[in-house]
Formats: C-alpha cells, sequence, structure tokens
C-alpha cells in the first residue's frame, strides 16, 4: 500500500480482518457514525469479501485526512475500531499499537530529506575560525557595495537606467522582473480561479464515487474488461468525466494555459505559476531517479494502459521489467515528480541537464521503445514529444540521450521524468540506472 512500509501494511491487513466489522459493509459502515471518520460516512467501500474490504478501506482512508484534527484517516479508523473492544482484549492492544506506527511512519515521511550539509562532521574551532574569516571578508566587501545601493537609491531613476535592466529567467518566479518589453505571464486571479475549480472537482460525489470504485478494483485480483468491478470503475470514471465539476475545471485549466497579462513597458510584475518548482540543486554533476534497484526520494511510479490492465510491471533484481501484453491501443510506465496525481502537479526544475542516461535491455534482439518527458502542464493526450531508442537487445546497453530531443517539455518544471510508452505490439523492456546528466 502506497504510503505505508509493506510489513506494517501486511499487519494492518492481517488485523483488520480479526475485527467483525469487515464481515459486511453495512457492519463496516455503520461504525463510521463516529465523529472522528463520520466525513466519510458516505463514501464507504464496499466488497464481496473480508479481504478485499479490508483492502479497498486501507486504500481509501489511508489517503484522506480530517479537516478538523489534521489526523490521518486509516490511523483514526483503528482507534476507532479499538474503542469497540474491551481495553484488555489483545485485539484492541494490537488496533492502538498499529495505529501510533501508522502515525510515526506519516510523520517520519513528512520530514525534510538530509541535505548534504547535516551530514558533515561539526568541528566547532574550525567552523568559528572559518565565520569568523568570512565575516571580516563580507564587511570589506559590503561597504562599498552598500555605499552604491544608496546613491542608487538616493537617485531618481531615469527611463535609460530602468532601460538597462535585465530581467531574470522566467523560471525564476520569486523574482521580481522588470522589463522594457510587452510580456505575457500566467495570471494570480487565473490561478485562483483554477485552485477553486480543483478544490470543486475534488469534493464532487462523482470524484469520491470514482474514488472508491477504483480503490475496490485496486484491491481485486481480477482486473479483465469483462469484470464487473472494472465495469462499475469504468462507468464511475466516465460519470466523473461528464460532470458538472469537471466540465467547470477542465474550462478553468484551459483558461489558465491559454490567457496572458499584457504587461507594458517598464511595468513591474510578479508571475506566481503553479505548482512551484523545486529549486535545482547545482552542486551535482548528475541527477539520479532510478539508481541501485531503487527510486531516489521524491519520485514515484505510476503505470496506466487503455484498457486498465497495471500487472504487467515489476521492480526486481535492481531493474524495473515491465511485460507489455499488447492486444490494446497503448501502455504507459511513467516516474514522476511525487506521487501521480491530477493537476495541479509538482514539478521540478532540471534545465541545468543535457543528458538522459539510462540502461536498457530486452527479450529480443532488434526491439525498441519510445521514451518521453512531460512538464506539470502538459495534458495527459500523448502529445509530448517522443522519441525512439532503437536497437535493444538481450545484454543490457547504455543510452544517453539529448534532453533538446523532447521539445514540448519545459524542463524548468518537469512532472514525469521519463516515461515508457508501448503500442499495441507485445514486448518486454526492463531498464536501470535512470539519471540525468549535465
Amino acid at each position: 500500500m502506497a504510503g505505508i512500509e509493506p510489513e506494517l501494511s501486511k499487519r494492518i491487513h492481517n488485523k483488520l480482518l480479526e475485527c467483525s466489522e469487515f464481515e459486511s459493509d453495512s457492519k463496516l459502515r455503520a461504525i463510521f457514525v463516529d465523529a472522528r471518520i463520520s466525513p466519510w460516512q458516505d463514501h464507504v467501500p464496499q466488497a464481496a469479501t473480508a479481504k478485499a474490504l479490508v483492502q479497498a478501506t486501507v486504500a481509501f482512508l489511508n489517503g484522506k485526512t480530517h479537516a478538523d484534527t489534521g489526523e490521518n484517516g486509516l490511523v483514526l479508523l483503528l482507534l476507532v475500531l479499538s474503542d469497540q473492544r474491551d481495553p484488555k482484549d489483545q485485539l484492541c492492544q494490537d488496533l492502538i499499537q498499529l495505529a501510533n506506527e501508522l502515525k510515526k511512519s506519516h510523520s517520519v515521511t513528512s520530514r525534510p530529506p538530509t541535505t548534504q550539509l547535516d551530514k558533515i562532521p561539526h568541528y566547532p574551532y574550525v567552523v568559528v575560525g572559518v565565520i569568523g574569516c568570512l565575516v571580516v571578508a563580507i564587511v570589506i566587501i559590503a561597504i562599498p557595495s552598500l555605499t552604491l545601493i544608496y546613491r542608487s537609491l538616493s537617485t531618481p531613476p531615469t527611463p535609460d537606467s530602468i532601460a538597462n535592466h535585465i530581467a531574470p529567467s522566467p523560471t525564476n518566479t520569486h523574482e521580481t522582473t522588470i522589463t522594457t518589453t510587452p510580456t505575457g505571464v500566467p495570471s494570480q486571479a487565473g490561478y485562483a480561479t483554477l485552485q477553486a475549480a480543483y478544490a470543486t472537482w475534488q469534493a464532487s460525489d462523482a470524484y469520491a464515487t470514482f474514488e472508491i470504485a477504483d480503490a475496490t478494483w485496486q484491491a481485486s485480483d481480477v482486473t479483465h474488461k469483462t469484470n464487473d468491478i472494472y465495469a462499475t470503475r469504468k462507468a464511475a470514471f466516465t460519470l466523473l468525466q461528464t460532470s458538472d465539476a469537471d466540465a467547470t475545471w477542465q474550462a478553468a485549466r484551459a483558461t489558465y494555459q491559454a490567457a496572458v497579462v499584457t504587461v507594458p513597458p517598464t511595468a513591474i510584475i510578479t508571475a506566481v505559476p503553479a505548482p512551484t518548482p523545486t529549486p535545482l540543486n547545482t552542486s551535482f554533476e548528475s541527477h539520479p531517479i532510478f539508481m541501485s534497484g531503487k527510486l531516489e526520494p521524491g519520485y514515484d511510479m505510476g503505470v496506466n494502459t487503455s484498457d486498465g490492465n497495471t500487472n504487467w510491471v515489476n521492480i526486481t533484481s535492481g531493474e524495473i521489467c515491465m511485460g507489455y501484453l499488447g492486444r490494446q491501443k497503448s501502455g504507459d510506465v511513467f516516474i514522476t515528480v511525487g506521487k501521480p496525481r491530477f493537476p495541479p502537479r509538482p514539478s521540478k526544475d532540471l534545465s541545468a541537464y543535457r543528458t538522459m542516461s539510462l540502461e536498457l535491455k530486452s527479450d529480443v534482439d532488434n526491439e525498441s521503445i519510445l521514451i518521453g518527458v512531460k512538464d506539470n502542464l502538459d495534458p495527459d493526450d500523448r502529445s509530448e514529444t517522443k522519441y525512439r531508442v532503437e536497437d535493444l537487445t538481450t545484454d543490457w546497453q547504455k543510452f544517453e540521450i539529448p534532453l533538446s530531443k523532447f521539445t514540448s517539455a519545459d524542463f524548468s518544471k518537469v512532472y514525469v521524468v521519463i516515461e515508457f510508452i508501448f503500442e499495441n505490439t507485445p514486448k518486454t523492456i526492463c531498464a536501470r540506472n535512470i539519471q540525468y546528466l549535465r
């Protein structure tokens, strides 16, 4: 389960199976009258078996947070179930223990990653000496600079002095840009409308219905197109796509992407796109994505096909192996900044890098695969630029692809750092050691 350590997830599933509340949908729904979990009482998952009901409920509540308390939904469910039992009962104590472990797991996951500076040993005397030297140097350099700044501030600007300003890079949206030529930037009011439309869409009944159907389908063992659970999920997704909330969200998104504010000469503007890209760490010559058999922190992976079959990708023996079955229109495996999600999406500034490096092999010789990259405003319609890697063999080969090949992606706000795009032909492709290079 995403966000939960596998060992902890297994213990939670096993312990919930011991709870009589999961014997039927009605018994489970009855405990949602408790105020701690009542916000989700109208969206309790349904399933044919206790195991499927546990899986669907864990998948549903683990991604929920109580608006008033900030508590995780699954943590609250474990506590509510414990309160239904005698405090001396071992099951009660186990449920409380699992709630505490899950809460601690979420708090640890949310901590910021350790920086390189955190790993440097602290030598007090050396540090004090270095700081002292730096202070003296800063004072010596700063005095004439401050004098110039004072003089420039005390002198009224002239048209010529304004015209001599050079605008910072448009990707650095936290700086105030002074420009002497008309410029287009996303509207802050447009972004506020975008956010409001997205919040309304996510709070709609159609979205909640689809989320439950999707969680139930993901928890089921059968994912064929003829399966009733899949049919329910597909119907819920169609309902979501045709809802008024979705239409409003799509219209706001299109308006935000297309509309610009025309700025007259010498005007001062501040562009605030959404979301702000993660600042680029310029201290490394390479940016690892999938190395030594695991995704680097801050990245996640998703898989999708036109028929909804997602059980053809595995990470084993230090590599991502994709056994695409074909017999469908398309299939994609993608590595994203953060977890795959609907817009607005996070991004990372990777504009300082020039090359994508990775190792590939296939199950037969003379195979090929399409590679793509997307920024956080690219639509999910496969319109992004793709690059075909050819002549794959059964042996590992290293490929280096110039990032300039992906002309549709804005590398100052990358969302999908790499995607493997499959067509209707069955093939097996394995990848490892994926990184960006300068």
